[in-house]
């Protein structure tokens, strides 16, 4: 043992002792200060109702909580210059954010932190401002406000970096890799902020496309027909346009075809009865909807309004009706429904998620430091390395509902599809088992992407493995990928989509498939149909996750017995975007 100058043999205190208190105090201090950062952020995160009052939110929380020197945010401009334009700061500024003139061209005043971490979806830190070379253009006024060093940390949404949010401290290399770690995550939430408040108004432009769908639905050709009977629905006559639903009017009026025939089954009994209870209580109008099945099987919703007509002694004696078909708005009523309800699913999860994930973080810093405590006893440090065990057990379950909440990071790469997919052909036919044949139909054009590799493997595998176990007694999985380019039409019942080319991903199976009432709650969190101990009901809920944080979307077709095909649409590597991350991309809910 070395001897302190100034203490004698008996105080047992090293310099080594000393420095190693200090630096694991030093160490903790900083582990608070980004855990009080982060746990302010999601305060600010809730009450928030605008991108402006989230910026000066967390800014302020930055600066008050964290005793920063200074907090800014600016958002990336897709324009020619490529600037970046400051939308709310707090802490000592005295000007210093007018003067930056930012860009995340890679040019001088483009590779500064910001510029760097908008440019690359990295953290770029100065760690000495006054001789960081990167800083050249901004150190005078830097150093005469005393700012030592600064972090600065891209703000992503799929693929693009919306902007980047910048810390100063006043001491010199003030951001430790456990401090950057919790800032990361700090950032990710102001992102996923950002993207929610974002869905908010994007839902509110769905709902007036809905409210423009029923004007327009108003204002659209309509069906005339006349019902001889109230309750019977024989037709006395009906209008030519009839022919938009598949059938003649010649078929209704000479009764080759009943009225009844062309409603649904499973609407027929409910339409019926609402109709003789309104002639039954004396009412002349009423109006319900209800489906109409082609004889091709092509399905339309109408909406019937009629009208009930008396003869001279007030007895009903024939209806007037008209026939509107509002399948488009029912269409878009319903995706947008459950979009909503997948969306509300999924924020619970991923928040859940977040928060437990916040827990774990704090567990796990504190865990570091305590292993590394040189007076930690075998038996202790055994309990200690169970309970990290434990705790990693936990985080990848915390992985697992992030990507149902894409609140997950991610680390895109250009790709090729169908590379990608002949990789883990081998993997999967292992996992399949060998009474179920697989097929790969790759399309005539390569398919590249901007994406996560290891999250679009995920998303294959858990779809080969859905379609394993609807397939016990075995048969085919294909899997077949091609360019489609999505028009106007297909994107307005789809909200959330942009027109544009993307690459299509489908996988098929001939299973037992599902009906109705399973396809529609087939992508939330915990639904499965397996037996109890068999199953997570996460590996839907995680595709859904993963390719819409990748931008895209997925559909599903299945019937009872004929099998269930998924189809997965995400962004063609051809697609103009805004900034990209080129590293790890921190995640954002349509």
């Amino acid at each position: 043992m070395r001897q302190r100058h100034g203490e004698s043999p008996e105080a047992g205190v090293t310099e080594t002792g000393v420095d190693g208190k200090a630096a694991t105090d030093e160490a903790l201090r900083r582990a608070h200060r980004a855990l009080r950062v982060l746990s302010g952020c999601n305060q600010a995160l809730v009450r928030a109702a605008t991108e402006q009052e989230l910026f000066e939110r967390v800014c302020r929380v930055i600066v008050d909580d964290g005793h920063y020197r200074l907090a800014w945010i600016g958002l990336a401009q897709d324009d020619e210059a490529k600037s970046v334009i400051p939308m709310a700061y707090a802490g000592f500024e005295r000007g210093y954010i007018e003067s930056l003139n930012i860009t995340w061209a890679d040019e001088a005043r483009g590779r500064g932190p910001t510029g760097t971490a908008i440019r690359t979806g990295q953290p770029s830190i100065a760690r000495l401002i006054p001789t960081d070379p990167k800083f050249e253009p901004w150190r005078a006024d830097a150093v005469e406000r005393g700012y030592a060093s600064s972090i600065a940390l891209p703000l992503v949404e799929g693929s693009a970096s919306l902007g980047a949010l910048n810390v100063y401290a006043p001491e010199p290399d003030a951001f430790d890799d456990e401090e950057v770690k919790l800032l990361q995550e700090m950032a990710a939430d102001v992102a996923y902020g950002i993207v929610a408040l974002r869905t908010r108004a994007s839902h509110e432009q769905v709902e007036q496309r809905l409210r423009l769908a029923n004007t327009v639905v108003e204002h659209s050709p309509t069906v005339l027909i006349r019902w001889k009977d109230v309750e019977g629905w024989p037709v006395d006559f009906v209008s030519e346009n009839i022919v938009q639903f598949g059938y003649s009017p010649e078929q209704l009026l000479s009764g080759e075809v009943s009225f009844d025939e062309m409603v649904h089954p499973d609407d027929r009994g409910r339409a019926k009865a609402e109709a003789k209870a309104f002639s039954r209580e004396g009412r002349r109008h009423y109006r319900q909807e209800y489906r109409i099945v082609s004889p091709e099987g092509r399905v339309f919703w109408i909406e019937d309004r009629t009208t009930v007509e008396a003869d001279e002694q007030g007895r009903p004696c024939y209806c007037d009706g008209i026939l509107i078909d509002v399948t488009e708005r029912r269409t878009l009523e319903e995706r947008f429904r459950r979009s909503q309800k997948l969306e509300a699913i999924g924020r619970l999860a991923g928040g859940v998620a977040h928060d437990f994930n916040n827990i774990l973080q704090a567990v796990f810093v504190h865990l570091d430091l305590a292993l590394r405590n040189p007076s930690v006893d075998d038996k202790l440090r055994a309990h200690l390395e169970g309970v990290q065990q434990a705790a990693e057990k936990a985080a990848v379950l915390t992985r697992q509902l992030l990507a149902v909440g894409r609140r997950q990071s991610l680390a895109r790469v250009n790709l090729d599809l169908n590379q990608l997919v002949e990789n883990v052909l081998e993997m999967i036919r292992r996992i399949i088992g060998e009474d179920i044949a697989l097929e790969f139909v790759p399309g005539p054009r390569v398919c590249r992407l901007n994406a996560d590799p290891g999250q679009v493997e995920q998303v294959i595998l858990n779809l080969c493995v859905n379609a394993r176990d609807a397939m016990p007694q075995g048969g085919k999985i294909t899997i077949s990928s091609d360019v489609v380019v999505l028009g106007d039409e297909f994107c307005a019942i789809h909200p959330g989509v942009e027109t544009g080319p993307y690459v299509l991903l489908a996988v098929t199976d001939t299973g037992c498939g599902m009906d109705a009432a399973t396809r529609e709650r087939v992508f939330e969190p915990f639904f499965t149909t397996k037996e109890e101990g068999k199953g997570t009901g996460l590996g839907l809920s995680t595709v859904y996750g993963i390719v819409t944080q990748h931008g895209g979307m997925v559909t599903v077709k299945s019937e009872v017995g004929r099998g269930t095909e998924f189809k997965i649409f995400l962004p063609s590597g051809e697609r103009r975007s805004g900034p990209r991350g080129a590293g790890a991309d921190s995640p954002p809910r349509s």
